[in-house]
């Protein structure tokens, strides 16, 4: 096996549920963060100008739904629960990354972000190719 066949073989292998369960309390507590009534955070920096279009508490909201979610998935595991965890996580975090950037095209944010909606999507592509394995 070659090295990029390795690298194919080692991203396709079950994920620890952990690994997903971290994705979940980051998302709601990042909800949590945009939900409170004690601060606001759109005000603060020229890359929340995109998101600025929907309350903070709604984006936040919308977050803490997204979390548990994904949580969700990995707490009570089968296929169907995994599959919109993973799923819901990539939708969400990919509109964030997206409005970070037409928020501030040279943001770190955008970056940050992408990543996780990237992490999200591989989540969601490994759950689908072990999908046997939840069922």
């Amino acid at each position: 096996m070659n090295r990029r066949e390795r690298v194919a073989f080692d991203l396709l292998r079950p994920i620890n549920p952990s690994f997903i369960i971290v994705l979940g309390v980051y998302t709601v507590l990042w909800g949590l963060w945009l939900a409170n009534p004690f601060w606001t955070v759109f005000t603060h920096a020229a890359l929340y100008s995109a998101l600025s279009f929907f309350p903070e508490t709604v984006i936040g909201l919308v977050a803490i739904a997204a979390g548990l979610l994904i949580m969700r998935g990995a707490m009570k595991p089968s296929l169907k629960n995994l599959k919109m965890g993973t799923f819901t996580g990539t939708l969400f975090w990919s509109f964030i990354s997206i409005a970070y950037f037409i928020g501030d095209w040279a943001n770190t944010g955008g970056i940050t972000a992408g990543m996780i909606a990237v992490y999200s999507g591989l989540t969601w592509v490994n759950v689908k190719v072990n999908g046997h394995l939840y069922d």
